[in-house]
């Protein structure tokens, strides 16, 4: 029986599964025919993006096997930083039906007998003389973030969120909310974050070693505070003012009725944009949450300040003697 060496043969292509927001392409790994029966293999290794193949995954292990048998094995490593991103090996194949093929990313220095960071497997392949065939291989992590609850459940740009759950096996850790993103520390089981600038309402991200876990739970992004009317509210020396935040509006323009506020302070307006600090002496305040006590010290006029991250409204007060 003649045996047929494959002058147009396999095309592979090995991608990481896409996100609802896909960075640039992720893995694509082609096999183009070359003379001889000789196939190139190339891995386009992506930017370390929001992707389904761990950001610590150096090297991708390429297996074509027959039942048990290995026919070829073929290994691509991650190009070094600033030069070209695509790693290219030589293998050759003979046409053969109900293939096996199997790509595995593993870390730098990870064992080849160790359980792979992320794998996938197309069965049944079959290669034909004169033809190209085409597998399509997503890599599925081992571990990704999941079971995630967070609080609070709202905030502006800039507050802390506290996210419990399980995290995969590393990090760099990040939070993101739409297509923003910060950086995350665990510590205790427990991963910190802020709410990113130019984040919006939505469920949460968790970000583990470049693999996306999304929580079940949307998170508010506030975009605005709702205070009392800015004019200027009187008071005498001694007097004492309750003031409070009656509401806010997230980035898709809900109300949002327990906002989540990080400070209070009263502020001199005469010293915005100048150096030192813009703390005014006219009163205190003092509270946590949604309300506050402002305390009338001596006369002159100031605003009193809520702030959710950076995200703040004002009031004005004028104290008279």
């Amino acid at each position: 029986m003649r045996r047929h060496f494959l002058p147009l043969a396999l095309a592979l292509f090995v991608a990481g599964c896409r996100t609802a927001t896909p960075q640039a392409s992720s893995w694509p790994l082609a096999i183009e025919p070359a003379p001889g029966g000789t196939l190139l293999l190339g891995v386009q290794w992506p930017y370390r993006a929001v992707q389904q193949i761990p950001l610590s995954a150096e090297t991708i292990r390429v297996r074509v096997r027959k039942g048990e048998t290995i026919l070829r094995e073929v290994q691509l490593s991650r190009p070094e930083t600033g030069v070209s991103r695509t790693a290219t090996a030589s293998l050759t194949l003979e046409a053969a039906t109900g293939l096996v093929v199997r790509a595995e990313a593993f870390r730098a220095g990870q064992a080849s007998t160790s359980v792979p960071i992320a794998s996938a497997e197309a069965t049944g392949v079959g290669l034909f003389p004169n033809q190209r065939t085409t597998v399509a291989l997503d890599l599925v992590p081992q571990s990704a973030p999941s079971g995630l609850t967070f609080t609070p459940d709202n905030g502006g740009p800039g507050v802390t969120v506290e996210v419990r759950g399980a995290f995969g096996d590393r990090g760099p850790y990040a939070l993101a909310l739409g297509e923003a993103r910060s950086a995350a520390v665990l510590n205790g089981g427990v991963l910190r974050a802020p709410v990113p600038a130019g984040a919006m309402s939505g469920p949460l991200t968790v970000l583990a070693d470049g693999i996306p876990g999304t929580s079940a739970q949307s998170f508010r992004v506030l975009s605005r505070l709702v205070m009392p009317a800015a004019a200027p509210r009187s008071l005498t020396v001694g007097e004492l003012l309750a003031v409070s935040v009656s509401g806010a509006l997230d980035t898709g323009g809900q109300v949002v009725s327990n906002p989540t506020l990080t400070r209070w302070e009263v502020m001199d307006p005469r010293r915005l944009g100048l150096p030192g600090s813009v703390t005014s002496g006219v009163g205190r305040i003092e509270g946590l949450g949604a309300g506050a006590v402002f305390t009338a010290v001596e006369p002159g006029t100031a605003w009193i300040v809520a702030w959710s991250g950076a995200l703040c409204a004002t009031m004005s007060v004028e104290v008279k003697p």
